[in-house]
């Protein structure tokens, strides 16, 4: 029988998808995939959410899918950061409010973000890697303000850009958060009890179900993509 602590581990896990890091030089931590998909409610939430602005009308109706995006991941990360990190049970209360004061820009970040992929018909599929982004980025802060490392709200909109080009310009990672965004939505029309509809937003333009090769790089600055 599983053991409180080993569900909890899987739990971390699946929160963001990958298992083992360490800290690099500039203080962001690199991490290594996985190969299974822990399905969790909240996590489908999000996965449904990136499904939803793929097929948006507009730009507008995309970014404002999102919105809810970080509290939930917030709502999943920290609770699972003060069981699985020794500092972070006692500075929890200090851990959150972290994350709150970087809520606001964090959600500015995300909707930039949305708003340059969805213009460009192209690079719209990408929207079903925001969950991915944003999951990294909560999850670096969590870790940083758990170990005592000041955050500032301008310093997490730049660690969710970096992470935006770290994954948009890595197809081997843009493909795994695709594939893990369509089998967490299918887990949510499942949860829901409702069919998972095909979706023409996560094929590539050619109709084959590939990823684009070569998404345009996002700026790290003002999160808009760049032209080649």
């Amino acid at each position: 029988m599983a053991t409180p602590a080993y569900e909890a581990q899987h739990e971390w896990e699946s929160t963001h998808e990958f298992e083992g890091h360490h800290e690099s030089r500039d203080g962001e931590f690199e991490i290594s995939p996985i190969r299974r998909v822990y399905p969790d409610a909240a996590e489908a939430a999000a996965e449904h959410m990136a499904h939803m602005a793929a097929e948006a009308e507009s730009e507008q109706e995309a970014a404002e899918g999102f919105l809810p995006l970080i509290p939930l991941l917030a709502g999943k990360i920290l609770p699972l950061a003060a069981k699985l990190i020794p500092k972070a049970a006692k500075a929890l209360p200090k851990i959150a409010n972290v994350v709150q004061r970087a809520t606001p820009q964090l959600t500015r970040g995300v909707s930039q973000l949305t708003r340059a992929l969805f213009r460009n018909q192209q690079t719209r599929p990408l929207l079903r890697t925001v969950p991915t982004i944003a999951r990294r980025t909560v999850t670096n802060i969590v870790r940083q303000a758990a170990a005592g490392q000041p955050v500032s709200p301008q310093a997490a909109r730049q660690q969710l850009m970096r992470q935006a080009q770290q994954v948009l310009t890595n197809p081997p990672q843009a493909t795994q958060a695709l594939r893990r965004s369509r089998a967490l939505d299918r887990h949510a029309h499942r949860m829901a009890g409702s069919p998972a509809p095909g979706s023409p937003a996560t094929t590539s333009s050619c109709g084959c179900g590939g990823v684009p090769k070569a998404p345009p790089p996002c700026c790290p600055s003002c999160g808009q993509l760049v032209r080649r």
